[in-house]
């Protein structure tokens, strides 16, 4: 279920399962979504900026397991104890 009725600004290739955007400007999107392509679940997160009225990817990250995400999970807990 998503959490808005805006359509991501991503490839038709994926099928949205949900997503939470994390902030928003007029100018920058940012969000994570959960993705699936080809029968394969994967997480996204992506930033966008917008120019000449159209969203356009600056950046593009993805997770495409359990194990990848425990991994990521484990690095950034430690550095957040450092903001």
């Amino acid at each position: 279920m998503l959490n808005n009725q805006e359509k991501l600004p991503i490839s038709d290739f994926y099928t949205v399962l949900n997503y939470q955007t994390i902030s928003r400007s007029s100018r920058w999107w940012s969000f994570i979504v959960l993705i699936k392509a080809r029968n394969k679940k994967k997480i996204g997160l992506y930033l966008f900026q917008k120019k000449n009225d159209e969203w356009k990817r600056k950046h593009k990250f993805t997770i495409s397991s359990r194990e990848e995400y425990e991994d990521i999970k484990k690095v950034l807990g430690n550095y957040s104890k450092n903001l």
